[in-house]
């Protein structure tokens, strides 16, 4: 699992620098709230302390074709995840079981959101 793991802060890691985020946040980072809703993910994002992961922009600063995106999406969908999540930037959450996930939770957010990108991606939904 320690490679998965690093798999996904990698690719988090990456992903938030491609969106402009800096470094701080990313290491600050390990939980995420996926329980609200679009409007109110964006909205928490206009202040210092949340961080945005938009799954869909995510992808297209990972250079992938709008087929693989549709698929990532469908497949988030289906396995009852948001495409929209936010993070405190200063701090952990604290697991209360209302919709905090953690980067190393099996099968989770993250698990989900790679596997379906290598599927869609090493599928050949490109081309």
């Amino acid at each position: 699992m320690l490679t998965r793991r690093r798999r996904i802060v990698v690719a988090a890691g990456a992903a938030l620098a491609t969106l402009g985020i800096g470094a701080t946040s990313v290491s600050a980072m390990d939980c995420f709230v996926v329980n609200r809703a679009v409007q109110g993910a964006y909205g928490a994002a206009h202040s210092s302390q949340w961080v945005l992961l938009d799954v869909n922009a995510l992808l297209v600063g990972a250079g992938a074709c709008q087929a693989a995106i549709d698929q990532v999406d469908a497949a988030m969908t289906a396995a009852g995840f948001p495409l929209v999540v936010v993070s405190r930037s200063d701090k952990t959450l604290p697991e209360n079981g209302h919709g905090i996930l953690h980067l190393d939770d099996p099968g989770g957010f993250f698990d989900t959101l790679i596997n379906a990108a290598e599927a869609a991606i090493g599928g050949g939904a490109c081309g």
